[in-house]
């Protein structure tokens, strides 16, 4: 959110935000310097039978399509469906998921509650994987792509709260 105060028809008004009111804009940036490559600022409510999220996926990210890139993004975006889209264009993605999205396999993976610290589970739908991982916290975090592999697991040095260095799968 773009803080701006003034009179205008694409203003958008949200009170939980640190900034309430401007214009909501969506960026794309490369990861490693963290550049603009593009935006687009919210215009308000379409008529389309996909997601604002997915849209907005779609929409930002089509100069880079049949480039084999990777998007990151987060459980606002992801989905599913723009998972296979992106990948029908040969644009490889990986994000966070939201537990209630639709076409999740939930009924395929271990319940959160029967997954311990340190654990995780995995399954997969034709080319898209869903991981669930329980770490530090107690809530499972549950990351879904369409090119990596959840079977293979790497181990990452981490420090705690002490600062000391942990080992974590």
């Amino acid at each position: 959110m773009v803080g701006f105060k003034d009179r205008t028809t694409l203003g958008q008004y949200m009170p939980m935000e640190p900034v309430k009111r401007g214009f909501k804009v969506w960026v794309i940036a490369c990861y490693r310097a963290g550049y603009n490559l593009g935006f687009k600022i919210y215009e308000g409510k379409e008529n389309a039978g996909i997601s604002l999220g997915e849209r907005t996926v779609l929409t930002i990210s089509d100069r880079y399509n049949d480039e084999g890139r990777c998007l990151y993004f987060d459980n606002f975006f992801n989905s599913f469906p723009l998972l296979k889209m992106l990948l029908a264009k040969n644009t490889f993605a990986c994000g966070t998921l939201r537990k209630n999205k639709k076409c999740f396999l939930r009924s395929k993976m271990m319940n959160d509650k029967s997954l311990k610290r340190g654990e995780s589970d995995y399954c997969m739908a034709g080319d898209i994987s869903v991981y669930n991982r329980t770490d530090r916290g107690a809530k499972p975090v549950l990351l879904a792509s369409n090119f990596h592999d959840p079977r293979e697991e790497t181990t990452v040095l981490r420090t705690n709260v002490q600062a000391m260095v942990d080992e974590t799968f």
